[in-house]
């Protein structure tokens, strides 16, 4: 499982944003869906593989995530959906803008009232206050998920996304093909083939991450095709948490090394192999680039992206 809740707290998280959190408690989670208890796994930044939850006891019959394996296994094996067995997509994502944290003046501690402090004098500065930042209390990893499991569904179910005119997955999400930024101008969730040849820069607050979409060309030397002024997204990491600038660069890591594996696995004819993709909520801003405005707003999967029956007709 990727998504679990926290037992105190009530918050759900995907696991991949407790990467590297000091002191978090591998125990402190539930199902979402019914509370049976959860085992963090793979939180440490060292490790190799996506950080996940496990499973240590059984789920209710009742529990929708257990509905949706159950579905999932029966898409698969193109077996019937037995009556009452449905899962409902993820219809909203919602954006809150969290408080800004005000910072504590130099020679202020904590918690001091500032009247009753000795020596002070009138020029005293007022606290500064850090940037907001956008804090998504809808898993954006989630409506990933579900737009990749149920592609059949994708014209049927609603999707409401703030700022985006789409009302359904498969007018909510779109793919990029053209190698021209400003052809993205329009705020969607837009997924991508990542450029593993090419690692991302960090600048001013941003990183950047190259994308398998440009100009191929034929190297005169190798003869071999190199993509040329690879396209660029830039997430926005002013006011975010250090750490989750280290969680997403784990996440990208753990995706070229799902690539890697997928490549090599001989038992997987080449062109059904999974790549490396991007998912992002952004827009193409004049003088920036593709642009997005939170590292909760992206996320990054090693798949194989199917197309409904009725796009192929």
């Amino acid at each position: 499982m990727t998504e679990g809740k926290h037992k105190i707290t009530g918050e759900r998280v995907n696991a991949e944003h407790l990467v590297g959190v000091e002191g978090v408690d591998i125990h402190a989670y539930c199902c979402p869906g019914c509370g049976y208890p959860l085992q963090l796994c793979s939180y440490r930044p060292t490790n190799k593989n996506r950080a996940h939850f496990r499973e240590t006891a059984g789920h209710s019959l009742s529990c929708m995530l257990l509905m949706r394996a159950r579905v999932l296994l029966r898409k698969k094996e193109k077996a019937a959906t037995k009556m009452g067995e449905r899962y409902q997509l993820v219809s909203k994502l919602i954006i809150r803008a969290t408080k800004p944290e005000e910072k504590t003046p130099e020679g202020e501690e904590q918690g001091q009232d500032p009247k009753s402090t000795a020596g002070t004098t009138s020029n005293k500065t007022a606290p500064e206050r850090a940037a907001p930042t956008n804090r998504v209390t809808t898993l954006f990893e989630n409506i990933v998920d579900d737009f990749l499991d149920f592609h059949e569904e994708r014209h049927l179910s609603p999707l409401s996304v703030p700022g985006v005119l789409g009302d359904k997955y498969h007018t909510v999400f779109a793919k990029i093909k053209a190698p021209a930024a400003a052809d993205y101008r329009d705020t969607k969730i837009y997924y991508g083939e990542l450029l593993f040849s090419q690692k991302p820069t960090m600048q001013n607050g941003f990183i950047e991450i190259p994308l398998a979409i440009g100009t191929w060309e034929i190297d005169p030397v190798d003869k071999r095709k190199k993509l040329k002024d690879a396209l660029i997204v830039r997430v926005d990491f002013n006011g975010a948490e250090s750490r989750r600038v280290n969680q997403a660069m784990h996440s990208l890591e753990i995706t070229r090394i799902e690539q890697i594996e997928q490549f090599e696995n001989r038992d997987i004819k080449k062109d059904n192999k999974p790549k490396g993709y991007a998912f992002f909520l952004g827009r193409y801003i004049d003088g920036r680039g593709i642009v997005v405005d939170s590292p909760n707003l992206i996320c990054f999967r090693c798949t194989e992206i199917q197309m409904p029956e009725f796009l192929k007709k």
